[in-house]
């Protein structure tokens, strides 16, 4: 499917997805078509020691049992940064993702997306979708605020 500069793709229920081959942190290849047929989620991150991309992945490890078991859903988390310093971000405990999950061992596949092809792919550019602390605590705030009333 053939997209001028202009236009953004955007995939629809049923659309087959761009296919990807990445390292995970442990130097495996990693095609997104071996997953085919599979339910999955595949989330984009900027870098493994990113605080914001920290909070994110740690909400999201907040909910995987509970992703996993009731769906059998794989998720699948994508950095914009190399092998090795993706692995230092899951595994070096100084890390923000590690501190902010109290130690607990990474669940997901984990690859690392250096050149951004993947997520160019998927027309992502470099652009952040991950919400500031400041705009959770906005939306969390502004939540409790109309319980209140």
């Amino acid at each position: 499917m053939a997209h001028d500069s202009d236009t953004t793709a955007h995939l629809k229920i049923g659309d087959m997805v761009p296919d990807f081959t990445l390292m995970c942190n442990e130097g495996k290849t990693h095609h997104l078509s071996d997953y085919r047929g599979k339910k999955i989620l595949l989330c984009f991150y900027d870098y493994a020691h990113c605080p914001k991309c920290a909070y994110s992945v740690g909400n999201l490890m907040g909910h995987q049992k509970k992703l996993a078991w009731a769906s059998k859903l794989k998720v699948i988390t994508v950095f914009l940064t190399n092998k090795d310093i993706l692995h230092d971000g899951l595994t070096n405990k100084n890390a923000p993702i590690p501190r902010l999950s109290d130690g607990s061992l990474y669940p997901f596949l984990a690859l690392a997306d250096p050149d951004g092809e993947a997520a160019a792919s998927f027309r992502l550019g470099n652009k952040s979708i991950i919400p500031t602390p400041r705009e959770v605590a906005f939306k969390i705030a502004r939540r409790n605020s109309k319980k209140n009333k």
